[in-house]
């Protein structure tokens, strides 16, 4: 039971991916995916340009999407992380579509989410099939599962939401569905 936080995120992973080319883009991913394509071009690079001037369209002209104001007020690592992958994924080995491979980089940190929520439940004393239980829940619940593949950066907010300590010891509440812990 010791690797079971691992597996659990590796078939979650692996469902939703194979779900990938059925989902289309949010709002917000075009900005996500700009902000993403600035930061991976300046650590490819080394040009502070690409940070300090995003404005500027002759920078990004090879940029799948316009520039889209907005998502820089986020921290960029999970941006950077799909834009890295659907860079290498999409545009330089030619393996699927840029939204697609940029949605697969959003898979991969989702799956360390998933298995840092198995870690957490057991952490804080669940049996290793009670910590399954809530990790699958977790992961099931819609926000959670949608947003694990398409708006990364949401989940962690949500995550906030489905953690049981504090004055909800005993209980684990995503929403409104709950879960009473012995």
């Amino acid at each position: 039971m010791k690797h079971l936080g691992i597996y659990l995120a590796a078939v979650i992973f692996v469902v939703q991916l194979i779900l990938l080319p059925h989902v289309g883009m949010s709002w917000d991913e075009p900005s996500s995916f700009f902000i993403g394509r600035v930061n991976l071009k300046f650590w490819m690079t080394g040009n502070r340009a690409y940070l300090n001037d995003i404005k500027n369209k002759k920078l990004f002209a090879d940029s799948p999407f316009p520039y889209i104001y907005g998502e820089d007020i986020y921290p960029p690592f999970q941006f950077l992380v799909s834009s890295a992958i659907s860079y290498v994924f999409a545009e330089k080995l030619h393996l699927t579509d840029v939204i697609t491979a940029h949605h697969a980089g959003e898979l991969i940190i989702a799956a360390f989410g998933i298995w840092a929520m198995y870690g957490l439940a057991v952490e804080v004393g669940l049996t290793s099939a009670v910590a399954a239980g809530v990790t699958v829940i977790y992961s099931l619940y819609p926000t959670i599962a949608d947003q694990m593949r398409s708006d990364a950066k949401d989940v962690p907010l949500m995550s906030g939401r489905c953690l049981p300590g504090g004055k909800n010891a005993g209980r684990l509440q995503c929403g409104a569905m709950e879960l009473y812990l012995p």
